[in-house]
């Protein structure tokens, strides 16, 4: 899955998600969401709820507010390693490993917004 840009009829921008397979959506298509939660992410690498995890088969994570680093493989990013996403990016965690390894932090010195939705 990757992320980007485009402009709607009205001429906004706004973020897409495409597939491997080269399909175009604002949210992932053909899940069936279960749960949600709003995670503040702050100076301290946090994972998602383990009780939400552990009823889904994948996460739909979007940024909100400042830009974030994180990790899949349980590893604790910093403040200057790990993977970036910026605020507005989204992404999709496809399977339960990559949901269980998510470790977040912000990027900067403010506290990012990320809001999760879980599906199967």
């Amino acid at each position: 899955m990757a992320i980007m840009g485009g402009k709607t009829d009205t001429g906004e921008i706004q973020d897409v998600a495409v597939s491997r397979d080269g399909a175009i959506s604002t949210r992932p298509d053909g899940y069936t969401w279960i749960d949600e939660e709003t995670i503040t992410v702050s100076t301290l690498a946090l994972p998602l709820s383990v009780s939400k995890v552990s009823k889904a088969l994948v996460a739909w994570i979007e940024v909100q507010t400042a830009d974030i680093r994180y990790w899949l493989s349980g590893t604790l990013p910093t403040t200057t390693a790990g993977h970036i996403l910026y605020n507005t990016d989204m992404a999709l965690l496809e399977n339960r490993a990559e949901m269980q390894g998510l470790r977040m932090i912000r990027d900067g010195s403010s506290d990012a917004t990320v809001v999760v939705s879980y599906g199967r």
